[in-house]
């Protein structure tokens, strides 16, 4: 007669060991969230000062700006910048002087002073229509161009993304009318330069688009497939940035190869052909969710990219 085997008792209790188990999974991860974004922020400001020095290289090697007095002052602040507008009053030279900054919040900020006649200034992105006297131009990272002259402040959209209607929307809500249809005397003029014919600024949609590609395939190789589903970035960015420039910028330099212009057919064909193809790659990461290799460091990476497009464009 064979003996029952008795269980040998155990000094762990399960239920508190998967309470545990689950209070460490989500330490764990809060503790990648605030990394990721503490990462997200670093990139952020980076990104600022790249788009105010890619403005500054514009802007030195434009023709349109010879006859302009500027003043690079980096990372300052609005006093600052009057400070030295003021003092270059009295040595000024040149019929128009610019100084120029940036912050923590904004890319581009032009402190002018227009000693000559109403005129086009070259602002890097915009050739904008400035008035006789002291102004203040401030850019922001999603397209919005903002002038202040005589204590009154005009606010307007320039951008041309696929989002434009809820930017607009968005920004009703904080008081700032950017439906603007017809101009009129009181609104900013201005031409939005072509991201063809520009130096430096497309420099920036080079480094938003080949540096993520690099990213994610290394680590894609690197562990497994589920990092895919970072592909969902660029999706991301065609719907958030201009069209054009998001694609134009990265492959104007094959266009340019294979003789083929810039028309909006190829760029509407381009980018939906972009889109189709990080749409299934994407998919196929969350089919290989379950693979993943190193949780904390792929989940971690999967969520800095998807949250990218957005710390880089507000």
């Amino acid at each position: 007669m064979k003996k029952r085997r008795k269980g040998i008792p155990s000094v762990y209790d399960k239920a508190k060991f998967k309470e545990y188990k689950k209070k460490g999974f989500t330490g764990n991860f809060l503790f990648i969230v605030v990394l990721v974004v503490i990462l997200l922020i670093i990139v952020r400001f980076a990104n600022l000062y790249m788009q105010y020095h890619m403005t500054k290289l514009e802007l030195k090697s434009s023709s349109l700006c010879k006859e302009i007095d500027f003043n690079f002052l980096g990372l300052s602040g609005y006093e600052k910048a009057r400070k030295r507008l003021l003092q270059s009053n009295l040595t000024q030279t040149k019929k128009i002087k610019v100084v120029c900054f940036y912050d923590l919040f904004y890319p581009a900020v032009f402190f002018i002073n227009n000693k000559d006649m109403l005129c086009f200034v070259d602002l890097g992105k915009l050739v904008v229509y400035v008035n006789p006297g002291l102004s203040v131009i401030t850019f922001y990272q999603f397209d919005i161009i903002k002038r202040k002259e005589k204590g009154v402040e005009i606010i307007q959209y320039f951008g041309n993304s696929l989002l434009s209607p809820i930017f607009r929307s968005v920004s009703g809500i904080f008081g700032y009318n950017l439906n603007i249809k017809k101009k009129s005397k009181k609104d900013i003029s201005y031409i939005v330069k072509s991201i063809e014919k520009s130096r430096y600024i497309k420099i920036q949609h080079l480094i938003y688009f080949y540096v993520p590609l690099f990213l994610i395939v290394l680590f894609a190789f690197s562990y497994s497939n589920a990092i895919f589903i970072a592909f969902f970035y660029y999706i991301e960015v065609f719907f958030l940035f201009n069209l054009k420039e998001a694609f134009i910028g990265p492959f104007l330099w094959l266009l340019n190869f294979l003789n083929i212009q810039a028309s909006d057919m190829v760029v509407l064909v381009g980018t939906c052909s972009l889109c189709l193809i990080f749409l299934i790659t994407g998919i196929l990461g969350l089919f290989n969710w379950k693979n993943i290799q190193n949780q904390s460091f792929e989940r971690g990476f999967i969520l800095f990219m998807l949250l990218l497009p957005i710390f880089i464009r507000f």
